[in-house]
């Protein structure tokens, strides 16, 4: 839901109109913008929503008078092209947004969505701003420059964690699985678990996540993984809730059995294990059809949940020329062969990592 009563998707120019008729004169969480549009003016506004708790709204073509009215502004380019270029020409890290534009008498009305950074601060070309009643203003206090770095501090700490908890819980409980999979030398297998762990995440997630379509989109996921819905050879993806986790489990019956496991976490990891029956693998045919596969459906499966900010992620093998995934006297450091990478953008190539 938005300031304006009315949730994103449906916000309309009409609503806006009538939320400025009755706001407050000083806002914190939103600024208006009258008919000379200034790229830095625009970037300063969403650095400090940005490096707010809350984030905030940046209405872009409204006059104030005795009322504010909505006339509208002349873009150099289409609007939701323009306020995109500018945030991205100038704001290191950009805080995640959204731009919805409305025509009017003069141009168009543009109104930018920003959402708080999960790793602050946002620096608008070497100055990093926060938000006021009624204005943004550089931070000067060196405290509250500390307090800024510490939260991004903690979402990079907390999401390098959570993908790493993510890749042993898979391969700790994954060995056991699978309906194809008897005798007790499973861990001796060639097997990998990728977890993949945002630092940010849009509010709510239970309502994404615990829902018949990303049931769906997990049961795609995981057969994709193999090569596709249709396997003659494949039983049915068994699909388990639980707390705090949905999980998809796919058997292939092929000339090597194999599992797959596909889950994802109300703490917004998402990880993908998977088992073949074989104790010798090419290394690199591993890394590109395994690894690199879940790597990428790990990131569709991400965006569906809402994730924001860059992530890590979490690779383990074991079985085959890796340790085998048994239990041991050592710790778990010791146990498993773990490649971590992060902090990495939503948006990257996962083959530059995989090569490196």
């Amino acid at each position: 839901m938005t300031i304006f009563g009315v949730p994103w998707s449906e916000l309309t120019l009409e609503g806006v109109a009538s939320y400025l008729d009755d706001a407050e004169e000083e806002p914190l969480l939103w600024e208006a913008k009258g008919i000379q549009l200034q790229a830095h003016a625009v970037r300063k506004e969403v650095g400090a929503f940005g490096n707010s708790h809350d984030g905030g709204y940046l209405i872009l073509g409204a006059e104030q008078g005795e009322t504010w009215e909505l006339t509208g502004c002349e873009f150099p380019a289409e609007p939701r092209v323009w306020v995109s270029q500018t945030i991205h020409d100038g704001i290191r890290p950009v805080p995640p947004f959204d731009v919805h534009a409305f025509p009017e008498k003069d141009g168009h009305v543009a109104v930018v969505r920003v959402q708080s950074t999960p790793v602050p601060p946002c620096i608008v070309r070497g100055t990093v701003y926060e938000r006021i009643p009624g204005a943004a203003i550089p931070v000067k206090a060196p405290e509250r420059l500390s307090e800024l770095f510490q939260r991004g501090d903690l979402a990079r700490a907390g999401a390098e964690s959570g993908a790493r908890h993510g890749a042993r819980r898979l391969m700790i409980n994954g060995v056991g699985r699978g309906s194809l999979f008897g005798g007790s030398d499973n861990g001796r297998k060639v097997q990998a678990a990728v977890a993949l762990a945002p630092t940010g995440m849009q509010p709510d997630i239970s309502s994404r996540l615990f829902t018949r379509p990303f049931e769906e989109a997990l049961s795609q996921a995981a057969q994709a993984l193999h090569g596709g819905p249709r396997l003659p050879s494949a039983a049915p993806p068994e699909i388990s809730w639980s707390q705090d986790t949905l999980a998809v489990d796919l058997d292939i019956a092929d000339v090597a059995r194999t599992h797959w496991r596909v889950q994802a976490g109300w703490d917004g990891v998402v990880g993908i294990y998977y088992l073949i029956e074989l104790t010798e693998v090419f290394i690199e045919s591993l890394i590109e059809h395994v690894v690199g596969a879940a790597w990428d459906a790990g990131i569709g499966l991400l965006r569906q949940l809402g994730a924001t900010g860059p992530m890590f992620v979490m690779v383990i093998a074991a079985g085959g020329p890796f340790p085998a995934n048994v239990p041991t006297n050592t710790s778990l450091e010791d146990r498993f062969l773990e490649l971590g990478r992060g902090p990495v953008a939503l948006d990257d190539n996962p083959a530059a990592h995989l090569q490196h």
